[in-house]
């Protein structure tokens, strides 16, 4: 057992000492020697890139921070000019209200006196047109006959209507209504006012029946 351990331990030892050999040997220390020198030269070339990054942005910076300086100098005056162009805008906007609420208060205010003095006739001829046009509802009439031809079959309408002629006097009636309550915003000399009524009265259409002779 003692010779065995002996020789093992030669063994370590012999290992050890070609180790120790080999560290110091030329070629070895060529090769630290070469790693070491790449990372310098390495290291040297990040050294010379940080260095010129370093000189660009001294170089470029104060550049950009001039640009934006500018930049927000500009947007400062545009806002100052939007503020002002508000201002005269809701100046402009109030303005407008009011004139128009007080336009509206002083028309109201005249039209109403005018039709309050207006002549009397006025709203006569006006009740007694919407009464006729309440009334001609009802005299609304269509008589029609119906026959067939005996050869072919065809169905024939023979008759009369008045229902077409009289929806267009009543919508001339709303016209002629609405000519009237104009009339009195008119200083119209009250002696000429008959006249006037009688001439919206004598433009309205005619009621009348049609012939109506139509194969279906």
């Amino acid at each position: 057992m003692n010779e065995v351990h002996s020789v093992a331990s030669r063994g370590t030892g012999d290992a050890a000492e070609t180790l120790k050999l080999l560290a110091d040997s030329n070629v070895l220390k060529e090769a630290r020697e070469e790693a070491a020198a790449q990372l310098l030269a390495k290291r040297k070339g990040l050294a010379a890139e940080l260095r010129k990054l370093e000189r660009e942005a001294e170089k470029e910076f104060p550049k950009l921070r001039t640009a934006v300086e500018a930049a927000a100098a500009e947007v400062h005056a545009a806002e100052s000019v939007l503020d002002l162009a508000r201002e005269k805008y809701r100046a402009a906007a109030s303005a407008v209200s009011a004139g128009s609420f007080g336009h509206s208060r002083s028309r109201d205010e005249l039209e109403l006196e005018l039709r309050a003095t207006a002549a009397p006739e006025i709203d006569a001829f006006i009740r007694s047109a919407w009464e006729e046009w309440e009334s001609l509802a009802k005299q609304a009439s269509t008589s029609m006959e119906i026959s067939r031809h005996r050869v072919t079959g065809r169905r024939r309408e023979v008759g009369t209507s008045n229902v077409r002629s009289i929806s267009a006097r009543r919508d001339a009636l709303r016209g002629v209504i609405a000519a009237a309550e104009e009339l009195k915003l008119e200083p119209v000399e009250p002696a000429n006012i008959p006249a006037r009524l009688a001439k919206l009265r004598d433009d309205l259409p005619s009621v009348a029946f049609v012939d109506i002779d139509r194969e279906a």
